[in-house]
């Protein structure tokens, strides 16, 4: 019997103030309906960038994500008022 590996978070919930835990495909509240695919558009978030991300409300430039055709690009993102996540797309002019 194999039980899925879960980790709680230092940041509580944005939404309510509770527990956030990883499971096998998502971060999410113990207690409402808040939650975060650990995985979005190719590009696997590990606790520590999604910690950062609901404590500042907004996380990056990351780099790593791929869009439909396959190609990489990268992306701020922020979660909105709602709690759902935004992604920024970047400049494509190198710094």
């Amino acid at each position: 019997m194999q039980s899925e590996q879960s980790h709680i978070l230092k940041a509580p919930c944005p939404k309510c103030g509770d527990t956030v835990v990883t499971g096998n495909r998502m971060f999410k509240c113990t207690n409402c309906d808040f939650l975060l695919r650990k995985t979005v558009s190719s590009r696997t978030f590990e606790p520590a960038e999604v910690e950062k991300l609901i404590k500042e409300r907004r996380i990056g430039p990351l780099q790593g994500f791929l869009d439909k055709r396959g190609k990489p690009f990268e992306a701020t993102l922020e979660l909105n008022s709602e709690f759902k996540l935004e992604f920024h797309l970047g400049s494509k002019n190198p710094s």
